[in-house]
């Protein structure tokens, strides 16, 4: 027995050195949370646990979106180990939005979702963003204007000039997440965007992106030249002229996924 909880102990030493030698992203899923559980678990082997908990919960990422309750049910599970279990997603999130709040302004559609991916962070339905910046695209405030099923948000048009408005901006980036799926925009994420550009043009504020965030990637209207689209489609329905110098300069703003005004 003796041996055995050597052999153990020995064993977490050179866990521990391989997490601060930087290869923890080289570990598998059951070691990742064998290290977490050390803390919870002070002695004995917890190889068999984690592999018991990934099974059960049907993943590394299942484990931690499993509830307190459900985590008591697991043979070997005490309330410290749950706790912790239940409390990191919790930390998690809450570094993540403060990071968010660290960011000075949203240049390219690269860094907005960067932004988009840490204002989200921990959402398990769907969440819609309207996020104010001035003319440097400094973060005036991100509001979130609804969140629903996992299938559908609803949103007001009128709500989101009315954010716009209040902080006293001509330009807003949206975002919203696919929890469950890609981020790919659905054909209700196209019409939606649509309405709010046209919406917010007739109120004279630029929709500078909407950006899209799943678990595994993000999508940028602004990168996919869809913003450009909407916006020329809107103006030709206007009988806007678009040799107007005016107009050609906005065109162009929709046309890159950089946002800074030429």
């Amino acid at each position: 027995m003796k041996n055995e909880e050597n052999i153990h102990k020995n064993h977490r030493l050179r866990m521990k050195e391989k997490v601060l030698s930087g290869n923890f992203d080289s570990f598998a899923d059951h070691e990742k949370l064998e290290v977490l559980l050390y803390y919870a678990i002070p002695q004995g082997n917890v190889n068999p646990l984690c592999h018991k908990l990934i099974k059960k919960f049907g993943s590394f990422s299942g484990v931690f979106d499993a509830t307190y309750e459900q985590l008591l049910e697991i043979d070997g599970i005490g309330p410290h180990t749950a706790m912790l279990i239940t409390l990191l997603p919790k930390l998690f999130n809450a570094y993540s939005r403060q990071r968010a709040q660290n960011f000075e302004s949203l240049s390219t559609s690269y860094k907005t979702i960067q932004y988009a991916r840490m204002l989200l962070a921990g959402a398990v339905q769907e969440e819609f963003y309207v996020i104010c910046v001035n003319a440097q695209n400094k973060i005036l405030g991100s509001y979130k204007l609804a969140s629903g099923s996992f299938h559908k948000v609803e949103v007001s048009l009128r709500d989101i000039t009315e954010i716009a408005i209040k902080n006293k901006c001509d330009r807003i980036i949206i975002a919203h997440n696919h929890p469950t799926a890609t981020s790919k925009p659905s054909d209700q994420d196209l019409l939606l965007t649509f309405r709010i550009v046209m919406s917010c043009l007739l109120n004279d504020i630029k929709v500078l992106d909407h950006v899209i965030i799943s678990p595994t990637d993000g999508f940028s209207f602004a990168h996919n030249e869809l913003m450009y689209t909407f916006t020329t489609e809107i103006f030709k329905n206007l009988h806007v002229n678009l040799q107007n110098p005016q107009y050609k300069k906005f065109l162009l703003e929709q046309s890159a996924d950089t946002y800074e005004e030429s």
